[in-house]
């Protein structure tokens, strides 16, 4: 089998496959949007990760007697954001796609004469959807440490289910910030945030394989048959 989940904006999904691509069982967990003020769409990271935990658990229950899940694969919403400290804990929310509170930061960088050039390379317009605009706006307004790292929901996920905080190419491309030729942070975007690589997850390629939970989450779900 093959269990593949989606972390979406208003729920996760797991949806369980067979070798020939058949959907055996799909399980959905939802989660709440907080909007405390006009323009705010923000979630819990830990509510998100908990619902995660959750979809695998309860597909588990469908796999046939005898079989066993030779791979996990992962996709999630596009365009969020979150600010973690050095050992991986949120320091913030996950600001949403629809998360519009950056709109004037986002007007202001793009009359920045390197805009266009920003645009051609990562192919994304300066525009609030996208976390170049909202890292400016959390940098500005939340007391967060040197170190702070600034991640999608996803690289949350994958970080607290393995232990490595990765980004692959297809969500960076969603930031703002990658050069989608070169496939690396484009240096110019990250200059004016006044961050560094340091302050991202490591790139690597969308088929990229982890091979080895967390002991934690090992612990967790040791009662499910994962190959």
């Amino acid at each position: 089998m093959i269990l593949s989940v989606d972390i979406g904006t208003s729920a996760t999904k797991a949806v369980l496959f067979d070798a020939d691509l058949n959907q055996v069982a799909i399980v959905r967990k939802y989660y709440p949007i907080h909007a405390p003020h006009k323009g705010w769409s923000e979630q819990e990271p830990e509510v998100i990760f908990d619902a995660v935990l959750g979809a695998i658990r309860e597909i588990t229950e469908s796999l046939p007697e005898g079989s066993r899940i030779f791979g996990v694969s992962f996709s999630s919403q596009l365009y969020s954001v979150l600010a973690v400290n050095a050992d991986g804990q949120a320091l913030t929310n996950s600001l949403t796609w629809s998360d519009t509170r950056s709109a004037d930061i986002a007007q202001a960088t793009s009359q920045h004469p390197e805009a266009q050039g920003i645009y051609q390379r990562t192919g994304c317009p300066i525009d609030a959807i996208y976390p170049l605009a909202k890292i400016q706006w959390l940098k500005e307004n939340v007391e967060l440490p040197e170190n702070t790292k600034f991640i999608s929901i996803k690289e949350y996920v994958i970080f607290r289910l393995v232990g490595q905080l990765v980004v692959d190419w297809s969500v960076a491309s969603a930031t703002g910030l990658f050069d989608i030729k070169k496939h690396r942070w484009d240096e110019t975007a990250l200059s004016l945030l006044d961050i560094t690589p340091t302050h991202l997850s490591e790139l690597v390629p969308p088929r990229y394989i982890f091979t080895k939970w967390n002991q934690e989450i090992i612990d967790l779900i040791d009662t499910i048959p994962i190959r």
